[in-house]
């Protein structure tokens, strides 16, 4: 659909272009899920002015990759959590996360801000609707097509290719030696480098500053920030590593 309405370049530049438009999407949904937790409305167009013009953020904006469609969603899931729409928040995560794994960063996140009285404990189980094309997966496996990737019609390569454990070096070919399992103490520690080579002192200090505010100012989705990151950071890592 998207091709036939961008009349002009090649299937690639269509699909950038695409990368592109959902961006500007996400940064929407982030001014909006801004202003209806009460942040001003200077301060919600300058938070997602700063993340759409952010370094990944860009990059994930001129790129056919999954990240902007992921950003999108996730940041529309954050805007029907705020305005009290806990069921398409759910929806809108499990299709962030079918989009790239790391939207799981979502989950914490709306079992701390999402509150809809008696129905509460059941409508996180929308998530499991919003994750249903992942079954796409095994089922398209099955009919052998000439590229599998990750062999998903087993069990461990279906869940080995939702950590993102593949890229470790598993399942590339199916002759290729897996890598050394470095234990968890070790991913942890490399996980500790590669973050830390990617911040400077003074945007390290500016993150930490601001999940403080964050947590002080709105405590259940800045407390949910804060889970997230673990989750989807070091917990992430880990488990797509051991």
């Amino acid at each position: 659909t998207w091709s036939a309405l961008l009349l002009w370049g090649t299937p690639a530049y269509k699909l950038n272009v695409f990368s592109a438009f959902l961006m500007v999407f996400a940064a929407l949904g982030l001014r909006g899920a801004l202003r209806a937790w009460g942040v001003p409305s200077l301060p919600s167009a300058s938070v997602a002015a700063l993340a759409t013009f952010s370094r990944p953020s860009w990059t994930a904006a001129t790129v056919s990759e999954p990240y902007a469609l992921m950003a999108a969603l996730a940041a529309w899931s954050l805007r029907e959590a705020a305005t009290r729409r806990p069921a398409v928040a759910w929806l809108f995560a499990g299709l962030a996360i079918c989009a790239h794994p790391l939207a799981v960063v979502l989950v914490p996140i709306l079992l701390l801000v999402c509150k809809n009285g008696k129905w509460q404990a059941l409508t996180p189980l929308v998530l499991l609707i919003g994750l249903a094309p992942l079954l796409a997966l095994p089922i398209r496996a099955k009919a052998d097509p000439a590229l599998n990737w990750g062999r998903t019609e087993t069990l461990t390569g279906f869940v080995q290719h939702l950590t993102r454990a593949e890229y470790r070096g598993l399942l590339l070919t199916e002759t290729r030696p897996a890598p050394p399992r470095e234990g968890g103490w070790g991913v942890l520690r490399r996980f500790a480098r590669e973050f830390s080579a990617d911040l400077t002192p003074p945007v390290a200090a500016a993150a930490v500053a601001g999940l403080a505010l964050a947590v002080r100012w709105f405590p259940r989705p800045g407390w949910g920030l804060a889970l997230g990151f673990l989750l989807a950071g070091p917990g992430y890592a880990l488990a797509a590593s051991l």
